[in-house]
């Protein structure tokens, strides 16, 4: 079952462009805005990027489609084609010969103004843009603003605002709250309007009806020649005739609202929504997606207060805990529940208050034996251990606060375990908090039982953590809470916050990783992704590379990140849909070129066209190596080494040093480890 979904993501990847980076989302495209005819079928614009529905299509256009975002409020036809208007006024265009957008204008945007949903009209090559306490008038011939009013008649906008539009010929009739007004415009020549900033040039004509005004009901029609879509903001209906089709489900995705995604050990991705669902994705399809819990929990509660309580083995065993209702085990990737751990069944677990079990966060044991989580009691959280075979053991009330939060744990040389427990004193996540370190027997020599239990408390972190990342190439432990970004040190047993983070201000954090190479991977409920890595060997100063919906991420709000180093592919979980990014030196490639290998050095396409594929690649080569393209003469036309070849792979382009397309023949290509030398042949074609 699983199979299909994988080959199709390989595929995805191998016909984009072989860039360093590649961008893909998907998207619950609700609420429904607005919508023009377009083709057969209908443009709309949603909470979830740009769609196109037609009987028989379905795409949707997202930040990495050239949108810059995937919030997009109104769309509106126009003599310079069919353009998006974002929910803080970007306009893009959308550009039909490759399939995406154009960004024309973003200087609205830093106002932070909405615009009014599904308001936005033109006329011949002017764009109306109502916004909640303005109206801004955009020339698309010149590519910039008109003017922008903030008053109609005695009306200031930001007190009455605009509830809908309409032209008729040279007059534009606006309504507000109450009233509707007219003003006679030069269409052709707007910026020879010497009055158009004058309040008083607008004439009220009360609360009446204008023909054509745009005042959104809860359901309306587009019409085509194919057909008629009956709209509202959560479906759509083709009707034609006697035929009427429910063209509301979107394939590709029956998630949203997403507020954790944590990486499967064997590849993929594990979300889970605010509706109480979980599911498993390979970044570009999704193999399932279950209820976690038929009863009533407030997954909601959980985002809020950014729990993180997905965990995986490699054996397909999925943990999850809903917020209040018990502690679940599922088998086979989640596809079946397996044990179940309820309150009020006489467990050991904490009980916050009444049947009512909280926990903030859970790992996979670090000897693959079950899962470690962390129950909220009053007199000190309790670590509870959840074998494979259903077996539940504690080590009650030994935190040094009331809740534990985000957990890293790892076997010591003499067999021990070392558990790190975020700690909170409070419930919320905005209060003190710092880190226990807890050891113990291995509990697999003591019948699974946790005991000679020892806890060390480390310092201070303000506000309380709310997630934690290990660096495996800096064996070093980070946290992160909403405005801090720690890192602990062991020698001196103390929590140490960064001296210099280059360009980071005033983000409110809400998840970290650490990639194969050491970088940590920071998300932002306002800012996007930031990429931290140190400068030199301290922790102490890090520079950083900032990604917003600029870049392709779906939208700046990232609940929750992840990173599967077997796919090389970092995802990040937002409120309506999921967005994800492919880099070469995201991939574990530690393993390539040796004795034990799964898969041998392999390139393709062959025959290499460069006015046709993107790139000719080199993979599963080890990252120590080096790689050497040559010409039928012998002479060295590329060479790659170091972080070209992170993540095992190289992507030539078919340029020589020179920076020009080689010429068409035989070439070869040699790869060179400390260990082991592998050839080919392959014959460029232009």
């Amino acid at each position: 079952m699983k199979l299909i979904p994988r080959i199709l993501f390989v595929l995805f990847f191998v016909s984009q462009v072989m860039s360093a980076e590649v961008w893909q989302s998907t998207s619950n495209p609700f609420p429904i805005y607005d919508g023009v005819p377009y083709g057969e079928g209908v443009m709309l614009a949603t909470g979830g990027g740009v769609r196109y529905r037609a009987l028989n299509a379905d795409e949707m256009f997202h930040s990495e489609d050239g949108l810059e975002t995937s919030k997009i409020f109104s769309i509106v036809t126009t003599k310079s084609g069919i353009l998006a208007i974002s929910e803080y006024g970007q306009v893009a265009v959308f550009e039909d010969y490759k399939r995406s957008w154009r960004v024309l204008n973003r200087a609205y945007v830093s106002n932070k103004s909405r615009i009014v949903a599904g308001s936005v009209i033109a006329a011949e090559y002017v764009l109306v843009l109502p916004f909640e306490d303005r109206l801004a008038f955009f020339d698309l011939q010149r590519g910039t603003s008109i003017i922008t009013i903030n008053r109609i008649g005695s009306k200031p906008l930001a007190v009455d605002g605009v509830t809908g539009m309409a032209i008729h010929g040279d007059s534009l009739y606006v309504r507000l709250t109450e009233d509707v007004y007219v003003r006679k415009m030069n269409w052709n020549d707007m910026m020879q309007d010497s009055r158009l900033n004058d309040p008083e040039s607008w004439n009220n004509l009360g609360p009446k009806d204008i023909d054509g005004l745009i005042m959104r009901d809860s359901v309306w029609s587009i019409d085509t020649k194919h057909g008629s879509f009956e709209i509202t903001s959560e479906s759509i209906h083709y009707v034609n005739g006697s035929l009427e089709e429910d063209l509301s489900a979107r394939q590709d995705i029956s998630m949203h609202s997403f507020y954790e995604v944590t990486n499967l050990p064997n590849g993929g991705f594990l979300a889970a929504t605010t509706y109480g669902r979980f599911g498993a994705s390979d970044a570009s399809n999704w193999w399932y997606s279950s209820q976690a819990y038929e009863g009533h929990g407030s997954f909601e509660a959980a985002s809020n207060l950014r729990m993180k309580v997905l965990s995986a083995l490699p054996n397909g065993y999925i943990f999850f805990h809903p917020w209040g209702q018990g502690f679940f085990i599922f088998d086979k990737d989640g596809h079946e529940m397996v044990y179940s751990f309820k309150p009020g069944e006489g467990h050991c677990f904490d009980e916050f208050v009444e049947n009512f079990p909280v926990a903030f966060s859970s790992i996979p044991a670090p000897d693959g034996s079950g899962f470690l989580t962390a129950s909220l009691s009053n007199k000190g959280y309790s670590l509870v251990y959840f074998t494979k075979n259903g077996e539940v053991h504690c080590a009650k009330n030994i935190g040094s606060m009331i809740a534990g939060g985000p957990m890293y744990a790892k076997i010591e040389e003499d067999g021990s375990w070392v558990v790190y427990v975020g700690t909170k004193e409070s419930f919320g996540y905005a209060e003190e908090g710092g880190l226990d370190v807890v050891r113990f027997a291995a509990p697999k020599s003591h019948g699974n039982e946790l005991v000679n239990v020892k806890v060390k408390s480390v310092g201070g972190i303000y506000p309380s953590p709310s997630d934690a990342a290990f660096d495996s190439v800096g064996k070093r432990l980070w946290l992160v809470s909403s405005s801090t970004i720690a890192y602990y040190d062991e020698d001196a047993d103390t929590l140490y916050s960064p001296t210099s983070i280059n360009g980071v201000l005033g983000a409110d954090f809400t998840s970290i990783e650490a990639d194969v190479h050491g970088n940590l991977w920071v998300g932002t409920s306002n800012q996007g992704v930031y990429r931290l890595s140190l400068k030199g060997k301290s922790p102490d100063s890090l520079s950083t590379i900032r990604y917003t919906t600029k870049n392709g991420l779906f939208d700046d709000d990232v609940k929750d990140l992840a990173i599967d180093p077997v796919l090389g592919i970092a995802c990040f979980a937002h409120e309506n849909g999921m967005s994800c990014v492919r880099r070469n030196d995201l991939k574990n490639s530690k393993g390539n070129m040796t004795d034990s290998a799964k898969v041998d050095v392999a390139a393709y396409p062959i025959p290499f066209r460069p006015k046709i594929h993107q790139a000719f690649v080199i993979e599963n080569i080890a990252e120590n190596a080096s790689v050497s393209i040559y010409n039928r003469g012998g002479s060295l036309i590329r060479y790659f080494h170091g972080e070209e070849v992170y993540g095992g792979r190289i992507d030539w382009d078919g340029k020589g040093k020179d920076g020009k397309l080689v010429t068409p023949g035989v070439y070869y290509y040699v790869v060179k480890s400390p260990s082991k030398v592998k050839k080919g042949k392959f014959i460029v074609i232009h």
